[in-house]
This record gives C-alpha cells, sequence and structure tokens, in this order.
C-alpha cells in the first residue's frame, strides 16, 4: 500500500514539476509585448501605434478579428479581446485595385490614397442614426481608420444585423 502512494505522489511531483518547467521557460503575453514596445498600452492604443507604424519589425504580424487583436512572431502568438462591445472599423479608398479582407492586418494591409481628406458619413441602416459624419484624412498607411468602436446589437428576424 505504501509503494502504491509512494508512485503515486512521485507521480504527482512530476507532473507538478513538468508544468512548473514549461511556465517557467516560455514567454509570456507581457515579455513579447514588452519586445515590441507594446507593453502597458491598450488594445486601442497597440491597434492606432500599428496602424500608423510603417515601419514593422521582421517576422512580427497583427491580425485583428471582430472579436480579437492577435500578435505573433516566430517564437509567440499572443491574443487580446477587444473591448467589450467594440469592433475595429477601417477602410481602404481605392483607385486602381483593392482586395477581400476578412481579417484586417495591421502591418502589412496598405491603401492607394495616402493623407488623403474624405468626407466620411456612416448610418445605421435600421433607423437612420448618423454614427460618424466628419471630414477624415486618410492615415500613412492609406487607410481611413476608425480605431475600436462601441455598436449595439440587436436581433432580427433573420438572425443578422448589426
Amino acid at each position: 500500500m505504501k509503494k502504491k502512494v509512494l508512485i503515486g505522489l512521485s507521480i504527482l511531483i512530476a507532473f507538478i514539476g513538468v508544468i512548473a518547467f514549461v511556465a517557467a521557460n516560455s514567454p509570456n503575453r507581457n515579455d513579447f509585448l514588452a519586445k515590441y514596445d507594446l507593453e502597458g498600452m491598450t488594445v486601442k492604443e497597440i491597434v492606432a501605434y500599428l496602424e500608423n507604424d510603417l515601419n514593422e519589425p521582421t517576422n512580427f504580424s497583427a491580425a485583428i478579428t471582430g472579436s480579437k487583436l492577435l500578435l505573433g512572431d516566430s517564437q509567440q502568438q499572443v491574443e487580446l479581446e477587444l473591448p467589450n462591445g467594440q469592433f475595429y472599423l477601417s477602410f481602404a479608398p481605392y483607385v486602381n485595385q483593392t482586395h477581400p479582407c476578412a481579417n484586417h492586418n495591421l502591418v502589412t494591409c496598405r491603401g492607394e490614397l495616402k493623407n488623403k481628406s474624405f468626407e466620411v458619413k456612416i448610418v445605421d441602416s435600421q433607423t437612420n442614426t448618423v454614427i460618424i459624419e466628419r471630414t477624415i484624412i486618410s492615415s500613412s498607411n492609406g487607410l481611413l481608420v476608425f480605431g475600436c468602436l462601441k455598436i449595439n446589437v440587436f436581433k432580427s428576424p433573420y438572425h443578422m444585423g448589426i
């Protein structure tokens, strides 16, 4: 009986040791953010910083989905949740060509019309409420960036819509 208990304890101690070793030797999110001078920034600040930085580090990637900011390099991937009830919005005005964009890449997506002025009006099609109406100057990467916006989600009879 004592032998079985000792074997069980040995296995448990070995398991805890492996977990502690892996945790101690794997880079954490804060180390990753510090490596790219993003430590201490909110998700909104990181997005704004990356949208305007045209000097991307080698092997660095940053994509944004409807709910997450995905950062990575050849060593590590980090996911940061967007603030509750917010989504990221940007447009890439173009003259000659565009591309489909399901997940926006903050460091490689570029628009054609850099530092140009645009009259923008965004209207809620359900209520005709004007959400944004102003002149916006495209950034140095050619995008019209609205950043993280708060939205009201509603249910339609067709189970879709924002």
